[in-house]
C-alpha cells in the first residue's frame, strides 16, 4: 500500500509509466524494449515544466514512494537536470549507497563468443532457469556461482565453450555482501550453459551445467503465443535442438521462477504468469522433454516477503489450521507452509500436477532474493537464500 496520498496528476503519471513497462515488456524484436513515450525522462520533465500535472516535490514523493518505479539511468537524469536532488531523496529514505552507484560503469554487454548451445555433454546436472522476461533468471545464476565461492560449495568454471560468459555471471555479483549493478535482459537469440564442478558439503565432487536463455523463449513454449518474428523463430529452433532433438543422458533440475503476487495481472501480452507456467509444462511434456525417473523440479518464488502483509492468504491458511491461536501466530515462522499454500492455491494446473507426480514427498517450494533492489537494476546484495537455494540444488543430485 502507498504511503502517499497522491494528486490525480501524480495517479496520471504513475499509470503512465507502469503502461511504458508493460510495453517493454511486450517488444520481443528489441531487447532493451521500446518506449511508449519518447522517453521518461523527457515525459516527466514535460508535466512538470508544460502540463503541470505534477511539481517536482510531488516527483520525488512519487520516487519515494516506489524506488523501482524508475531505472537508475533515468534517475541520473533527472538529478543532473536539476528536476530530483539526491539530497532530498536520502531526506526522504533513499540509502545514500544507492546514490554513490549512479555513476559506476555498467557490465559490459553479454557478447561472448557462443552465443548458442548444440548440445551438452554427458556426465553433468543440467539446471534451467524458467521464468519470464525480466524475472531475475541472469541474476539468479549470478547468485547462485557467489553462494557457490563460499564452503562447502567452492566452484570452479569447467565449460570452456561459454567461459567468458561464465566470468561476466560471476562478475555481477563480486562478493556475498556488496552493492552492485544488475545486469540487463538476455538477448532473445542468446543461450548460454556455465559448467561448474561444486565440492558438496561431504566432500563430494559433484558437475553441474547452468543453462540461461531468454524469457522470450519461455513465453514461446506456447506454439498459440509464439513470435513469428524470424529472429525469434530461429532462435526457439537452435533451443528446441538441444534442450530436446539432441538431449543428453543427463539428470536434470528445472527451477520455475515465479514473481509473488501477480498470479492474475495480465503480465505478458495480456496473458498471465500462471497461464504461461500451465501451457509451458504441457508444451514440455507433449514433446517428451521431461524424464519423470531423472528430472526434479524446484518452484522459486521472489518478492516472497508480500507475504508478511497478505492478510487474506494468512486469515485462509489460519482456516486450515484451526489449532493454530491467530494472536500468536508468526508468518516467519510457518513462512514455508504460507508459500506452499499460496503455488498450490494459483498454480495447481499443469505445474502442480508435474511437482507432484515428480516429487511425492515433499515438492521443494523455496522463496528467493538477492537483497534489496533500488531503482530496477542497483543491488544490495545479499547471499542467504541464493546458498539456501543452492543447497536444495546440490541435495537434488
Amino acid at each position: 500500500m502507498s504511503r502517499v496520498n497522491f494528486t490525480a496528476g501524480m495517479e496520471e503519471v504513475i499509470k503512465k509509466i507502469k503502461d511504458d513497462r508493460r510495453r517493454q515488456h511486450e517488444d520481443e524484436l528489441n531487447a532493451n524494449g521500446t518506449l511508449f513515450v519518447a522517453d521518461i525522462e523527457s515525459y516527466l520533465k514535460d508535466c512538470i515544466d508544460n502540463q503541470k500535472l505534477i511539481t517536482k516535490t510531488e516527483l520525488a514523493e512519487i520516487i519515494s514512494d516506489d524506488h523501482n518505479l524508475l531505472k537508475s539511468d533515468e534517475i541520473k537524469a533527472l538529478i543532473d537536470g536539476k528536476y530530483l536532488t539526491d539530497v532530498e531523496l536520502i531526506n526522504k529514505g533513499i540509502r545514500r549507497e544507492w546514490f554513490d552507484l549512479l555513476n559506476r560503469p555498467r557490465l559490459m554487454t553479454i557478447k561472448p563468443n557462443n552465443t548458442q548451445i548444440d548440445h551438452i555433454d554427458n556426465g553433468t546436472t543440467e539446471v534451467y532457469m524458467w521464468g519470464l522476461p525480466s524475472s531475475g533468471k541472469t541474476c539468479m545464476l549470478g547468485a547462485l556461482m557467489a553462494a557457490a565461492r563460499k564452503r562447502p560449495y567452492f566452484a570452479n568454471l569447467t565449460y570452456s565453450s561459454c567461459q567468458d560468459y561464465g566470468a561476466i555471471v560471476r562478475q555481477i555479483f563480486p562478493t556475498t555482501s556488496s552493492y552492485c549493478i544488475l545486469p540487463g535482459r538476455t538477448p532473445i537469440n542468446y543461450n548460454f550453459a556455465v559448467g561448474t564442478e561444486m565440492t558438496d558439503d561431504d566432500g563430494k565432487l559433484r558437475n553441474y551445467t547452468f543453462v540461461d536463455m531468454s524469457g522470450e523463449l519461455f513465453c514461446g513454449w506456447s506454439g498459440a503465443h509464439r513470435n513469428t518474428n524470424v529472429t525469434y523463430q530461429q532462435a526457439f529452433r537452435e533451443f528446441e535442438n538441444f534442450f530436446i532433438h539432441n538431449r543428453s543422458n543427463n539428470p536434470r533440475i528445472h527451477i520455475f521462477i515465479i514473481e509473488y503476487h501477480i498470479e492474475d495481472d495480465l503480465y505478458y501480452k495480456g496473458i498471465t504468469q500462471s497461464n504461461y507456467f500451465n501451457t509451458g509444462i504441457a508444451y514440455l511434456k507433449a514433446k517428451n522433454a521431461i524424464d519423470l525417473g531423472k528430472d526434479r523440479f524446484i518452484v522459486a518464488v521472489t518478492k516472497s516477503d508480500l507475504m508478511a502483509n497478505d492478510t487474506s492468504l494468512i486469515a485462509r491458511w489460519l482456516a486450515k489450521h484451526p489449532y493454530v491461536d491467530p494472536s500468536t501466530f508468526n508468518v516467519k515462522e510457518n513462512s514455508k507452509s504460507l508459500l506452499t499454500q499460496w503455488v498450490q492455491e494459483h498454480y495447481e494446473g499443469d505445474l502442480g500436477a508435474l511437482v507432484n507426480a515428480i516429487d511425492k514427498k515433499a515438492p521443494k517450494y523455496v522463496a528467493f532474493d538477492i537483497g534489496e533492489v533500488c531503482f530496477q537494476d542497483l543491488c544490495c546484495f545479499n547471499v542467504l537464500q541464493a546458498s539456501r537455494l543452492l543447497g536444495e540444488i546440490v541435495s537434488l543430485n
